[in-house]
């Protein structure tokens, strides 16, 4: 049900959506992957607005849930918010606050670093009670596309990778890979040593900016069940 609502919203969003490119957000509300974020920040001048929905997350016949957004505050650095939720007994949704800053930026003589910090009022917990700190990381970003340029020669920066380390959600490593084969389509796929599940997990999907602003995401969240997902982006200028 919560899906069929995020692909109506998408198809009234799409009525509104004009020729700007939507920004991708993570489950935990910074710019990124599907749980990882990556080395992107949003601009200062856009705030992006997201919800996704993993039903049956981890075979445990748990839906899990996440509405909110992200903005840029000044160049490199963003912060977002999400309220993330299950349909457990007893489960109210939890405000998750989070930021990032992008450090160094990647040239071709070495790759970015930016820090951050997710559910930095340290919420977590009530969602998963092994998670019961704040999920600070550091990680490090690579374009590949010279990799990639025999296959996606059109795209200029088809392929990236992203390399990070952390704690709590983070914990131990987190790797991903983002490539774009066309401009609106971004394939997705990453590694966490821990994630929301705190167990070694994998997770792909798709995402495609079909109505300028507006992106669609699908999915699945360590192959245990599909996820949806919606996001668009506001400009405020």
């Amino acid at each position: 049900m919560r899906i069929l609502l995020l692909a109506l919203v998408a198809m009234l969003l799409a009525v509104s959506a004009a020729g700007s490119t939507s920004a991708g957000v993570c489950f935990y509300g910074l710019s990124g992957l599907i749980e990882t974020p990556d080395d992107s920040t949003i601009d200062p001048s856009a705030v992006v607005l997201t919800g996704k929905d993993a039903p049956d997350f981890d075979d445990s016949n748990v839906d899990v849930y996440s509405y909110g957004g992200a903005t840029g505050i000044v160049p490199k650095l963003e912060v977002g918010v999400v309220g993330l939720d299950t349909d457990a007994p007893g489960s109210k949704m939890q405000a998750i606050f989070s930021a990032k800053y992008r450090l160094i930026d990647e040239t071709p003589d070495r790759p970015s670093v930016t820090v951050g910090v997710v559910d930095i009022g340290s919420r977590m917990d009530k969602v998963n009670a092994d998670i019961d700190n704040p999920s600070a990381f550091v990680l490090f970003g690579r374009s590949l596309s010279s990799v990639a340029q025999p296959w996606a020669a059109a795209v200029t920066t088809p392929l990236k990778f992203t390399l990070g380390i952390g704690t709590g959600l983070f914990k131990g490593v987190f790797v991903s890979v983002d490539w774009s084969p066309q401009a609106r389509l971004h394939i997705m796929a990453e590694y966490l040593t821990k994630g929301l599940r705190q167990d070694d997990t994998f997770n792909a999907g798709l995402r495609y900016n079909a109505f300028g602003r507006l992106s669609l995401e699908a999915g699945t969240m360590a192959f245990k069940g599909f996820y949806g997902g919606v996001a668009y982006t506001l400009s405020l200028y």
